[in-house]
């Protein structure tokens, strides 16, 4: 066996991490061991062993890795795009399917990362190459190449502040891509003009300047007629990681309709208000919320900072260029109680964007979407594993730190996203209940932002 290849007892277990979420948990939990320190490698090896698993944890990487580099399967995903700084189409990983706007690709291939398409049969060509999570901190790669490197205690922070920006403020931490794409009869592109990733992307404020350059039609398509795709004006090359920020509050400013999940059915409320102002600011059946904390599109407040209700959503962006889904528009999904009352243990509040036409109605309609919560959970642990393999000293004592906060954010998420889509029926509600395992429970009661 060479040391790219993985053993088949280490994707053995890699397939029961994919279809079992408690041993999916228990693994996770196995990085750290009974003193609440880094556990080591072998540590962690004996820990598979231990659940019938004849492999290593660095053979468990190499599968891992594998699986990132020659399948969809951990892509699996709606993303949005830019296409040199304008809108770009949606893309959208589906059971092994990719469509384009809504057309599916016939042909595309994945091979060592990087998922082509050509237009010998399609209206487009790309070969886009996809990422881990980003965001965690900008250097963080590099200083793990060097065996040498060293870090004070006091220079760097597993969480950002005013006077320590180690991280990134509301880093993006989910699957992306970036690449080149070009439609049929185009020259291909000479450097990357497209980037991918689920959720919004950050204000164009927050983007680097190429990404800004020579704006497109928002339809993410340029005019055909001029035989040519637009370049940046400015740099060589376009980053290759893309965008590190996740957006902002303010950019989901709008007046939601607050859908309510009851025994029977998922009913439209007409007490419930919730809006979100262009300055960022969050009003809840007309009580403005104090220290809402907005990361990595989820939103969430207390009661403990002086509100009346508590509440857990996951902001979800569904326009799309060129296609509208069956509910377009900015929408929310999560869990929303007052003081005093029970934590619900499933999602009970819906939100849609309010459409221009006042008559305009989403009953009976459900939420349009593709959600991988396992896949990014799964990156996660594929980074956090990586760090014990390869981390040294204070380098991967850093580097810990900085990966398990953006961990809580990750299990936050993953939370927030089961049962992500309203039922149309109490019946349909229930199934949903009962097929989806309570994955990422353990960490639910973890801080924020561990100090």
């Amino acid at each position: 066996m060479s040391a790219s290849t993985p053993s088949t007892e280490a994707a053995r277990f890699l397939a029961a991490l994919q279809s079992s979420p408690s041993l999916r948990d228990a693994y996770f939990d196995s990085f750290t061991n009974s003193e609440a320190e880094v556990a080591s490698p072998a540590q962690v090896t004996s820990w598979i062993q231990s659940q019938g698993y004849m492999t290593t944890m660095a053979d468990v990487l190499t599968a891992q890795k594998d699986a990132q580099n020659n399948t969809l399967a951990p892509w699996q995903g709606v993303f949005n795009t830019q296409l040199v700084g304008a809108i770009g189409p949606r893309i959208v990983i589906k059971d092994n399917v990719v469509t384009v706007n809504g057309t599916a690709i016939d042909g595309a291939t994945v091979d060592n990362g990087i998922l082509s398409w050509s237009d010998s049969s399609n209206d487009s060509n790309a070969q886009l190459s996809f990422r881990l999570m980003t965001g965690v901190s900008p250097s963080l790669v590099t200083q793990l190449g060097s065996s040498k490197s060293s870090i004070s205690d006091t220079e760097l922070s597993p969480e950002p502040t005013g006077e320590n920006p180690a991280m990134i403020p509301n880093a993006y931490v989910g699957p992306q891509f970036t690449g080149l794409y070009w439609m049929k009869g185009w020259p291909k592109p000479s450097q990357i003009n497209l980037q991918g990733r689920q959720g919004k992307f950050p204000s164009p404020g927050s983007l680097p300047p190429s990404l800004n350059a020579n704006p497109i039609p928002t339809t993410g398509q340029a005019n055909k007629e001029s035989n040519s795709t637009p370049a940046p004006a400015t740099a060589p090359t376009q980053p290759n990681a893309g965008p590190r920020q996740a957006s902002t509050l303010e950019q989901w400013a709008n007046s939601y309709d607050v859908w309510v999940s009851t025994p029977s059915g998922l009913t439209q409320s007409n007490n419930a208000t919730f809006v979100i102002d262009t300055t960022g600011n969050l009003t809840v059946d007309g009580i403005r919320i104090i220290k809402p904390v907005f990361t990595n599109d989820v939103l969430s407040w207390s009661a403990s900072d002086g509100n009346t209700s508590y509440g857990d959503f996951t902001m979800q962006d569904h326009t799309s260029a060129s296609q509208k889904s069956l509910v377009d528009g900015d929408q929310f999904t999560g869990r929303y109680w007052t003081q005093g009352q029970t934590e619900p243990t499933t999602n009970n509040w819906f939100g849609f964007a309010k459409p221009d036409d006042s008559s305009f109605t989403k009953t009976d309609r459900r939420l349009s979407t593709v959600s991988n919560p396992t896949a990014i959970h799964n990156y996660l642990m594929f980074k956090m594993g990586e760090m014990i393999v390869k981390g040294v000293g204070k380098l991967l004592m850093y580097a810990w730190r900085a990966i398990r906060w953006a961990g809580t954010k990750i299990r936050q998420w993953y939370r927030n996203m089961r049962n992500n889509v309203p039922a149309q029926d109490a019946n349909n509600a229930n199934n949903a209940d009962d097929n989806e395992e309570d994955a990422g429970d353990e960490g639910d009661n973890e801080p924020l932002a561990e100090n």
